[in-house]
């Protein structure tokens, strides 16, 4: 992420089965989770990378983010268990050929698909975002004890100036999760 800095980072092992009560300590402890991989920065000079906690009932929007907000409220969210559609795999690919190209994601591919975004922990779920019949955007969440954890999100490219992940993960923690969250420490983790 800087030019002027190495990053370090420590990972977990991979052959451990992450279950709920792990995956939610590994949270606390400044863990992400990337496809199967969880990981957290360990860079002797520099905590520029660390996730950001939100506890919904203490969020106060910005003007900016209600007119966001009021911009996504015809979407539709179906959350689901697993990510077995096409067009999920298409929104995906073209999200990555216009957001990461030239970068290590590019071109998105199959495998990559599978390793990256539809690989899960035993509590993880995808939230499917619908204007009308169009799929427009996917976050992939795990649920935690103490809250949730925004894995990746990603969204109608040809859409950035009305979806981002910030506005989608807004919108998911209003209308999805705000119900849920009595009683979570940190209801909300992106690790964006």
């Amino acid at each position: 992420y800087k030019a002027s800095e190495e990053a370090a980072t420590v990972f977990v092992d991979p052959d451990l089965i992450i279950d709920k009560r792990l995956n939610s300590k590994l949270s606390e402890l400044g863990y992400r989770r990337s496809g199967a991989h969880l990981y957290r920065p360990d860079c002797d000079r520099c905590s520029a990378c660390i996730s950001c906690r939100v506890t919904v009932n203490e969020v106060k929007f910005s003007r900016s983010q209600r007119r966001i907000l009021k911009r996504n409220e015809a979407l539709s969210v179906v959350e689901q268990a697993d990510l077995n559609s096409p067009a999920a795999f298409d929104l995906y690919r073209r999200y990555v050929d216009k957001r990461h190209q030239g970068g290590d994601m590019f071109p998105a591919t199959d495998e990559q698909f599978e390793a990256f975004i539809k690989t899960k922990t035993v509590d993880t779920r995808f939230f499917l975002f619908y204007e009308d019949q169009r799929l427009i955007a996917v976050s992939v969440v795990d649920f935690l004890e103490q809250g949730l954890s925004a894995v990746y999100t990603f969204f109608e490219p040809d859409l950035s100036q009305r979806y981002t992940p910030s506005s989608v993960t807004m919108r998911l923690t209003l209308d999805e999760v705000g119900d849920k969250s009595e009683g979570w420490t940190f209801p909300f983790v992106v690790d964006h």
